[in-house]
C-alpha cells in the first residue's frame, strides 16, 4: 500500500491539550463549601464557649457578692440586728443587699435564727438562706459592726471549720436557692 493511501485511510490524530492535571471549577467550588461549613461550625463554638465563660463570669460575681452578704448578716447578727440592708462599694453601683432573720427555735434555750439573704441586682434579685446560731444565747457583742472592714488577717488560709457563729451558714448546707 502507498503511503498516501495509507494517509487518506488513517488521518493522523490532532493532538488535545493535556487537562487531567488540574481541578474542574466543580471540584474547587465543592472544596469551598466544605471549608465554609467547617468555619462556620468552629465560629459558632467559638462563640458559644465565650458566651458560657461570660454567663459563669458573672454567676461567680453574683455569688461572690451573695456570700458577702452572708458574711455582713453573720457580723450583724452577732451584733444583736435581725435586718440589715445596704449597697456596696463604689465599683458595684447597681447592686443591693439586704437580709431578714427570725428565730427558728421553739424554746429560748436554742438560739437558732432562719436567715434569708438577698441580692437586688439589674437582671432581679437572688436569695440565699441559711440558719445562724448563736453562741452567745442572745446576748449581743457590741464590737461587732458593719463598717466594711474586715477582720480577716492576711495570709494563707486554714482548713480547720468552726462550729458555732458559721457552723450552718457554710455556702454548700442548709442553703436554698
Amino acid at each position: 500500500m502507498n503511503r498516501k493511501a495509507a494517509m487518506m485511510t488513517h488521518p493522523p490524530a490532532i493532538r488535545q491539550p493535556d487537562i487531567s492535571g488540574g481541578f474542574t471549577l466543580v471540584e474547587i467550588l465543592v472544596a469551598l463549601t466544605v471549608l465554609a461549613v467547617a468555619a462556620f461550625v468552629l465560629v459558632d463554638a467559638h462563640l458559644t464557649a465565650a458566651k458560657i465563660h461570660l454567663d459563669a463570669a458573672e454567676a461567680a460575681e453574683k455569688r461572690m457578692l451573695l456570700e458577702g452578704v452572708v458574711s455582713r448578716a453573720e457580723v450583724a447578727l452577732s451584733a444583736g440586728n435581725l435586718s440589715g440592708e445596704g449597697f456596696f462599694d463604689d465599683t458595684r453601683q447597681d447592686y443591693r443587699w439586704s437580709f431578714q432573720a427570725e428565730p427558728y427555735s421553739a424554746d429560748a434555750f436554742t438560739p437558732l435564727f432562719h436567715v434569708q439573704a438577698s441580692l437586688i441586682g439589674p437582671d432581679g434579685e437572688d436569695t440565699l438562706e441559711f440558719y445562724w446560731f448563736d453562741p452567745s444565747g442572745g446576748e449581743s457583742n457590741t464590737d461587732a459592726s458593719l463598717t466594711g472592714k474586715s477582720s480577716v488577717r492576711r495570709g494563707p488560709a486554714r482548713a480547720t471549720l468552726r462550729s458555732g457563729a458559721g457552723g450552718m451558714s457554710r455556702m454548700g448546707g442548709g442553703g436554698r436557692r
